[in-house]
Formats: structure tokens, sequence, C-alpha cells
């Protein structure tokens, strides 16, 4: 137990600036920090909260002077940027300090959608087929399914609505080039798998081997007959849109539903090992009407929030938000022994 090796020891929770008129998606990191730094202290640990910049001289005077036992990474962007977040990893091995989650391999392969379906290609890992703008011409000609554009590196659903799913090409372009105008960055088209869709939460175990926890289904309640059953960002952050509400995991099924759930686990686990993720993870699929599953993204910092869908499935298995901080931070305090 934490608590009987490190009493009155400190944990540092790094975690993103965030500026005081940031959406829902940027502050939902204070929401999980402050749930983080409750249950560490109900742990006997003390907690020291930095928002993280680029001054890394500063940052490290404030992590010398408290000697934590480990390091929270709870940093989602720097300065607004989603694409440096492998640098705090980066950064804290150099300094020589335990850090949770995954490392700057992981994060930098993981946080780029493009980089990570290839190489999930690669290991044969089934994921849709996509383009952007300079793959679009080799692809016109086969264009004969909606896809939809989703941001390269932005998490969160950042982008994403009812109007983001289109087949025709010059569509597609259009869509891609008003994203890419309104919240910058490269934005890419994704075949749009029609099916249901799921995610796994993984956690490290006391040898650092992924436990799945139980798979969770995305009830799609009351959506229309020519609406998307997409997970868009109003139906993550929006409380006063229908869909915030009526987008919800659920995690009772058939009996005839077991052979899809050992095929979607084996896939998750496969994920974990072949992009060497650590600490904690998530993998969204959806499974068209063949049965076929398919990895849309696979997510190394998943929102920890009490109301989020990692604690749902934890708590499937009556396992207390506090024992699912304290995993992570031992398994950052084990893979610190071994490297």
């Amino acid at each position: 137990m934490l608590h009987n090796q490190f009493k009155n020891r400190y944990v540092a929770i790094l975690h993103s600036k965030i500026k005081d008129h940031a959406g829902p998606d940027e502050q939902d990191t204070l929401i999980q920090m402050e749930a983080i730094q409750s249950a560490l202290t109900a742990l006997g640990l003390e907690v020291i909260t930095i928002p993280f910049t680029f001054d890394f001289a500063a940052i490290s005077k404030v992590l010398y002077q408290y000697d934590p036992i480990a390091i929270f990474n709870l940093v989602e962007s720097i300065e607004g940027k989603a694409r440096f977040v492998h640098v705090i990893p980066a950064f804290l091995q150099q300094i020589h300090m335990p850090f949770t989650g995954s490392d700057e391999r992981a994060l930098f392969i993981s946080n780029d959608k493009i980089i990570c379906k290839n190489l999930l290609n690669v290991a044969q890992i089934p994921t849709p087929a996509w383009f952007d703008r300079s793959t679009l011409e080799q692809v016109q000609s086969v264009l004969n399914q909606p896809y939809i554009i989703k941001s390269t590196i932005e998490e969160g659903s950042i982008g994403i609505d009812k109007t983001s799913i289109a087949q025709d090409p010059q569509a597609l372009l259009s869509i891609m080039a008003q994203r890419e105008k309104q919240f910058g960055g490269k934005w890419f088209a994704e075949r749009y798998i029609e099916g249901r869709e799921f995610n796994i939460s993984l956690l490290a175990d006391s040898r650092g081997n992924p436990e799945i926890l139980p798979i969770a289904e995305i009830q799609f309640i009351d959506f229309a007959v020519d609406q998307p059953r997409i997970v868009d960002y109003a139906a993550k952050w929006d409380a006063d849109c229908k869909e915030y509400h009526n987008t919800l995991p659920h995690f009772d099924f058939a009996p005839t539903d077991k052979g899809l759930l050992k095929v979607l686990s084996e896939l998750a686990l496969k994920c974990w090992h072949y992009l060497g993720l650590a600490g904690y993870a998530r993998v969204d699929f959806r499974v068209d009407e063949h049965g076929q599953p398919w990895v849309l993204e696979v997510n190394t910092n998943p929102c920890l929030a009490k109301y989020a869908g990692f604690f749902a499935a934890a708590a499937r298995v009556n396992m207390s938000y506090e024992t699912i901080i304290e995993r992570i931070i031992e398994d950052a305090l084990l893979r610190s022994k071994i490297n």
C-alpha cells in the first residue's frame, strides 16, 4: 500500500495550463486533477499540482524541491497544442523521475492518428481506411462509402458533429478546409463505420501487464433514423444537448456476443503490446454489420474523471477510484525500478 510505504511523501500532478475561457474539453483536465488529488490524499500522500509549460528549468526546480515519489502525467496539451504531449515523458525520463502512463514513444505514436493507423496496418490490426488532402485524388474513384472528418492530433471529438460525415470528394475537401481554418492543425477523412461502438479500458496490474476492465458498448438512445450514431463534441461536452444524456455506456451483453467480446479483448491487448502502452489506456472500436471490428483510436490518456467511462468500467468490478489511482502510481514506480 502506498500509505504504508510513502506516508507524507509527495506526488506531483503535472497538468495542462488551462486558460479561463477554455472549452469544456480542456476544463475537464482540472476536474480530473481535483479527483486525482483527493484520491492521493486519501491514500496518505501529499500532492503538489504544477501546470506544465516549456520552462523546463522552472519545473525541474520545483520537482527537485519536493522530490515526489512519482509524477502523475495529466498533460493533454502544451500551450493549447496537443501535438507536444510526448515531450512530457521524455523530459521526466531525462530528469530520472517516475511518471504515470505511457512513455514518449507510445504517446507520440498514439497521439498522431495517421501514424498510429499506419502501424496498426503493419500489425494487421483492422482500422478503417483513410485519406488526407494529399491522397484524395488517388481514392476519388473508389469513394463508395461515407467518410468522417477528424483531427489528426486533437482528442475529445474536437470539430466533430453531424456535418462531419460525407461521401462526395469535394464535400469532404470542403469540410477538411473548414475544420483546419476553424481549429488549426491537420485533418483527415476516415471511412465511417456504421454499426455498434465499443470501448475497452485497460489498467496495468502489479506486474505491469494489462488487465481488461469490463467492455462498454455505447447506446445511442432515441436517435433519429437519419442521425449519425456518433459520440460527437456536443455528446461529450454539452450537458444541455439531448445527445449528451443519450449516448450512454452499457456493460451487459447477450450470450451471442461472447465471441465478439473475445475478439475485441484480443485486439485491445494486441494494441497495448504492439504500441508499447503502459499504466492505463482505452481502445475504441466500431463493429460493422458483418461483425468485423475496427480500431478507431488508441487513447493513452483516457479521461479519469469520476463521470467518465474508465471509472464506470472499473466500478463494474467493484474497483474504487482510489484503487485505480493507486494502481497507476504503483505501475509508475514499478517501471522506474525496471528501467
